[in-house]
């Protein structure tokens, strides 16, 4: 049976070697660790688990120390890993099947899945982790060092492999950064020597980017792009998309989307390329072009072979962006699985778990709606306003299925994490309307209203609530009151002067049409409600007072005059 090195470099890297080693030991023949300089227990660890220890001194050269790993190592492959690696036990199950079926012509070496974890995401990519133990390959680069030049010169196949290693490095910020600066000292250094070399321009201007030195970023990728085809076609297309989002973030999605369009020109079958430009496509609001290319996109397929992606991100953003176009054109079923593929991937994402609540609410489907609004409020990053908005969605479910004290709590519950919410405030009044709790409708109203800073829209539907209420009552000075506000809040002439009911209807069923040549067609409706409420309530009460009248005289009981 073919017989597996593993090959390390390290220094100080006491808390991260045991994990690193604990199970990864058992597997291969013989660890080899070279140590740059450690001074905690990094090496009495590493002798501990097993290894040979080898010392070497730094010289700001990775592949110069990974290179000196090689030297030591004698068995017929060779597997690298670093201490912050980790190689979990479903994945020692398949390395395992792997070791036994290394072929022993050694003309293969094998890519695995590296997916590195950040604050706030994850990346991945796949790169050769094991490959034959040759003198003529070795690493080459003093940062992002790389041996996959030496496979291509040796005619080696590279395979790739579905064994995921979890890269931990890039979990605490600060070290990122540093780990940033150090890099780009040695970047440059490498320019020096390679200068013709595009895949050092790209590494700069993502290095660059990361510390926030924008135009000496793009000036690299630019190097990129102007120099095509003269570098492998992932590094191309990584540094033209980098490009085009940093042209994005200065305010200029013209000129990023027509980079991003030359680009697919050149590329049209890329998966990656044309997610891209679909999601630009949708951010441009673009739903029918969006539509046309993310259907094409194959989403396995959102990748680059040698430039890490956050390929779970990327994949669930796809399902995201196609549910929108979707749920535009009105595909709702199309767009309901869409999203809740984008939800496999973001479990408990409250943006989408939102999203899915507001589908089942247009496909009248209150039960649904409720579940997924009701999951979305679990969600821990939900600021005050958006749980506000969650809870005041359901108060509107809830109003549908005719659960009304259920929805009150709902609307209560909401307006204690925003009070200053008008539609809220609305949603509200009109269900203590329904619930014929007219009082707690107009005090909520007032109180609204009571110093608000509301504007627009927003003060004139909480006028016309508020009109609407005081006319279920007839309650007139306060409708006159009310009318005289709002039209003073549209700019219309006021000062009203009133002869009759009917003059009172006229004015609300003027501000109806008034508002319906502003577009504000839920206002418009309002204020022909509340003429029509006005109509109904004082015939009503005009043939109550008849009807009594003609009882009254009937039983001879009314006053003569």
């Amino acid at each position: 049976m073919t017989t597996l090195s593993l090959c390390m470099i390290v220094k100080n890297e006491e808390k991260n070697l045991p994990k690193c080693l604990e199970h990864i030991k058992d597997v291969v023949d013989e660890i080899i660790v070279v140590d740059t300089g450690s001074t905690d227990r990094t090496i009495e660890i590493a002798k501990q688990c097993g290894a040979k220890v080898y010392y070497f001194r730094w010289c700001d050269d990775f592949s110069a120390a990974r290179n000196e790993s090689l030297k030591y190592a004698t068995c017929d492959y060779i597997l690298w890993l670093d201490a912050d690696d980790r190689i979990e036990q479903p994945d020692i199950e398949k390395l395992i099947k792997l070791k036994e079926n290394l072929p022993k012509d050694k003309k293969a070496a094998f890519a695995f899945k590296i997916v590195s974890i950040y604050p706030d995401k994850e990346e991945s990519a796949y790169q050769i982790r094991i490959f034959p133990n040759l003198s003529q390959v070795r690493f080459r680069g003093k940062v992002h060092e790389d041996i996959s030049l030496d496979i291509q010169k040796m005619g080696i196949t590279p395979v790739f492999v579905d064994i995921k290693v979890i890269h931990q490095g890039y979990i605490n910020p600060l070290v990122n950064k540093k780990k940033a600066e150090r890099n780009l000292r040695l970047l440059w250094q490498e320019l020096k020597e390679q200068p013709e070399n595009l895949h050092w321009h790209y590494y700069l201007g993502q290095t660059y980017n990361l510390l926030g030195k924008r135009e000496k970023a793009k000036s690299h990728l630019l190097k990129v792009f102007h120099q095509n085809g003269q570098c492998h076609q992932s590094v191309y297309i990584a540094a033209v998309v980098n490009y085009a989002n940093i042209l994005l973030e200065e305010g200029k999605p013209d000129e990023a989307m027509a980079l991003l369009e030359t680009l697919y020109d050149k590329f049209p079958q890329d998966d990656f390329v044309k997610f891209v430009l679909g999601q630009y496509y949708v951010l441009n609001k673009d739903f029918e072009k969006a539509l046309n290319i993310l259907i094409t996109v194959q989403p396995e397929g959102i990748d680059l072979l040698i430039i890490p992606v956050a390929h779970k991100d990327l994949r669930g953003t796809y399902y995201a962006y196609l549910g929108m176009c979707y749920e535009y054109f009105g595909y709702l079923r199309l767009a309901e699985q869409a999203y809740l593929n984008a939800l496999n991937y973001f479990p408990g994402n409250s943006e989408i778990l939102i999203t899915l609540g507001r589908l089942y609410e247009k496909a009248n489907k209150p039960k649904k709606t409720i579940k997924f609004l009701t999951d979305a409020l679990s969600s821990d990053n939900l600021t005050p306003s958006k749980k506000a908005i969650i809870l005041g969605k359901l108060g509107l479910c809830y109003l549908k299925m005719n659960q009304k004290n259920k929805a009150e709590e709902m609307f209560k519950k909401a307006l204690m994490y925003d009070p200053q919410n008008s539609d809220l405030r609305v949603n509200l009044a009109m269900l203590y309307l329904e619930k014929m709790q007219d009082d707690q409708a107009i005090a909520l109203l007032k109180q609204a209203l009571d110093g608000s800073k509301f504007i627009g829209k927003n003060k004139t539907k909480i006028y016309l609530v508020l009109a609407f209420a005081y006319a279920g009552s007839l309650a007139i000075e306060e409708c006159v009151y009310v009318a005289d506000q709002l039209l003073k809040e549209l700019d219309l002439k006021s000062n009203l002067i009133l002869k009759d009911m009917n003059d009172l209807i006229d004015v609300f069923t003027m501000l109806g049409e008034e508002l319906k040549q502003r577009s504000w067609m839920e206002e418009a409706k309002l204020a022909f409600n509340i003429g029509l409420e006005l109509a109904y309530k004082y015939n009503a009460l005009t043939e109550h007072l008849n009807k009594k009248a003609d009882i009254l005289s009937s039983e001879g009981l009314m006053e003569q005059k």
